[in-house]
């Protein structure tokens, strides 16, 4: 029986070099990678038909699944096994000495609609008392390099602003 060809699109990381070094494989499929690092690239190549298979941000496909934009089916695969939401940095003059102390302040995140802020947003809320209406400041809402999707209506009332790139210096 000859093998099944199916294409995988994923960023290079730790995570997945034991399928790029043929140490793990599946029989009777003959896997072809296709490596990119810009997410949004990654994460495009299902939508856009250009691969059968892409890893996908968690919070991305709750957010498409949970609005009826999902039009794949997802199989749970997390080869990157490490908590990435485990750190919050602040100066020490702001006299934040732990999380709950956070509630009120302005919080910054990469997207807001990110795996880790997720998680990282939920834990404060959840486990901190932070108000979900906290000021939230983010400097994208998705992975996507346009952002077609409009803006995200958070649906359990908080808000976010969306900072400006090019005046922090991400151009």
């Amino acid at each position: 029986m000859e093998p099944i060809t199916i294409s995988l699109a994923s960023r290079s990381y730790d995570g997945i070099l034991p399928i790029l070094r043929g140490e793990v494989t599946v029989p009777g499929i003959d896997l072809r990678v296709r490596l990119d690092n810009r997410a949004a690239r990654v994460f495009a190549a299902l939508f856009d038909g250009e691969v059968d298979v892409p890893e996908m941000s968690l919070a991305e496909l709750v957010y498409y699944a949970s609005r009826g934009k999902a039009h794949f089916t997802a199989i749970p695969v997390f080869p990157s096994r490490m908590f990435r939401h485990r750190h919050f940095f602040c100066t020490r003059a702001s006299g934040i000495r732990g999380p709950a102390d956070l509630n009120g302040c302005r919080i910054g995140f990469q997207r807001w609609v990110q795996t880790a802020g997720v998680w990282m947003r939920g834990i404060l809320v959840e486990n901190y008392g932070v108000s979900p209406r906290s000021q939230w400041h983010v400097a994208a809402t998705h992975h996507w390099d346009d952002e077609s999707e409009g803006e995200v209506q958070p649906r359990d009332g908080s808000t976010y602003n969306q900072l400006i790139q090019s005046t922090i210096g991400w151009a």
